[in-house]
């Protein structure tokens, strides 16, 4: 059987697959990636690939070194990272490659011309083939994009409900939260993103003169008054004023203070972080449910993981 191969297409569509594997991964499993690091990576992956084309490497091109490869490309990809999450990433690039050749293999089977390479011995990869690995990046960035919301539409509320440990100073409260999408509220200058915290459940870890200030003034009708009084107390630097919009509130404003840190509890795993915003609702978000925060889910695609 005769083979003919185009080089740069090779070049090409490689690195194109080979990242948005990587970049599919880490968006399922939501891991921080960085753009130079998935990059890197997949040039590892396209000069493997190179240099099995050659006769005298042929020797590489055997099951070991696909793991080693697939190894060195996770590593290169997401570290640091830590070795729980090394061997999920490592489990769902598999599965995602698998998907990705099956789509590749289903294509090049359908198309017509594969029909008369049986017939004459020759396979060719060239220009009039590049549909099926445009459609195949098609349904890779599909994945990659809304996966998340795909998942969240498919499991029941309580998958998204959260441990949370919040510091001020040397006080610390245990709630628990719920990751919502409906929460996108975030610190106008800094974009820091916002936990929204029920006023009743947050008030034992506040200094006297603060919790003098929640109890004292309406968080609904005199927010003015309260943001002039934080602004003369020691906490002036926690102090953040974040608009919102709501039914029957299209200009709303929200006090916001900011945290020594957040802890939250996902699945066992322990995120910490300084960058968050502390939102105070002085109402209940529903009698009949245990949390008693609402999570921006950005917490937790951008924290630090311990």
């Amino acid at each position: 059987m005769q083979l003919t191969i185009y080089f740069d297409l090779v070049i090409i569509i490689n690195l194109v697959m080979n990242y948005l594997l990587l970049w599919t991964t880490a968006r399922l499993i939501k891991i921080d990636y960085r753009i130079w690091q998935l990059s890197l990576s997949a040039i590892c992956g396209t000069v493997y690939t190179i240099l099995i084309l050659f006769p005298e490497m042929r020797g590489w091109n055997n099951i070991v070194m696909y793991f080693v490869i697939s190894i060195i490309m996770v590593n290169v990809a997401y570290i640091p990272i830590k070795i729980k999450k090394f061997f999920k990433a490592i489990g769902y690039f598999y599965l995602i490659t698998f998907l990705a050749a099956g789509i590749l293999m289903a294509g090049y089977n359908l198309n017509v011309k594969s029909q008369f390479s049986e017939l004459t011995g020759n396979v060719n990869l060239s220009l009039q083939d590049t549909w099926i690995f445009l459609f195949s990046i098609f349904i890779l960035w599909i994945v990659g994009k809304f996966s998340w919301r795909i998942f969240q539409g498919q499991v029941s509320t309580e998958s998204f409900l959260v441990d949370l440990f919040i510091k001020f100073d040397n006080q610390s409260l245990k709630l628990e939260g719920l990751v919502d999408t409906g929460n996108q509220l975030s610190d106008p200058l800094t974009k820091t993103p916002v936990i929204i915290v029920e006023l009743e459940t947050i008030l034992d870890i506040l200094p006297e003169n603060i919790l003098n200030i929640f109890t004292e003034y309406d968080l609904e009708s005199e927010i003015e008054e309260i943001a002039a009084v934080l602004s003369n107390t020691s906490w002036a630097k926690r102090f953040r004023l974040i608009p919102f919009s709501a039914i029957g509130s299209q200009n709303g404003l929200l006090i916001g203070l900011k945290p020594d840190k957040v802890i939250l509890n996902l699945y066992g795993e322990e995120i910490v972080t300084q960058s968050v915003i502390i939102g105070i609702y002085d109402q209940q978000f529903n009698q009949e449910v245990s949390y008693t925060a609402l999570v921006n889910p950005k917490l937790v695609n951008v924290a630090v993981h311990n």
